[in-house]
């Protein structure tokens, strides 16, 4: 029986830290996809992706920067912190939630915050929010950046269609 794939997204980490309990968190558990958000070349463009899928991270890890980095939780520090950028054909076929910064969700956030934001597109149900289904297929990496960068883990289910947030300190 084919689990529910868990996705959780990862803080893009804006200054230069050296310690983050989140990474650390994901890189111990065992998930079947990781949702990262780093930075890909895309037609000469450096653009904020966030991509799903931790065996894939993991395998690049070993076969690529294991000898750079120590560890599995140092390789992830570095790539959501943009000292790595991946090549767009590393991640070929690999669903991407692009990130616009530019969009009217995030000038909302910004001018408005996050309550604003949790009242308007989201449905409370116990510990989790649920993403309303009537909410623009494009602006899906967004609510995910935003939600991410508020601390919450996403978890879209594959049955019902519904993209789920629990915040991380509630995540065991």
């Amino acid at each position: 029986m084919k689990k529910l794939v868990l996705i959780i997204i990862l803080m893009l980490v804006i200054s230069c830290q050296t310690d983050n309990l989140y990474l650390k968190k994901i890189a111990n558990k065992n998930n079947d996809a990781v949702i990262v958000f780093m930075h890909i070349k895309k037609d000469k463009k450096d653009i904020e992706v966030g991509v799903g899928c931790n065996d894939i991270f993991y395998n690049l890890y070993l076969n690529e920067y294991s000898d750079t980095y120590k560890d599995f939780y140092t390789f992830l520090l570095n790539l959501v912190n943009a000292k790595i950028i991946i090549k767009k054909e590393k991640l070929q076929g690999i669903k991407k939630y692009y990130v616009d910064k530019s969009s009217l969700i995030f000038y909302e956030y910004r001018t408005k915050g996050i309550k604003s934001i949790l009242k308007k597109y989201f449905i409370q149900n116990n510990n989790m929010l649920i993403l309303d289904n009537k909410v623009d297929f494009n602006e899906i990496g967004n609510f995910m950046k935003i939600m991410f960068d508020e601390g919450y883990i996403v978890t879209p289910d594959d049955i019902s269609g519904e993209i789920w947030f629990y915040y991380f300190k509630d995540y065991k």
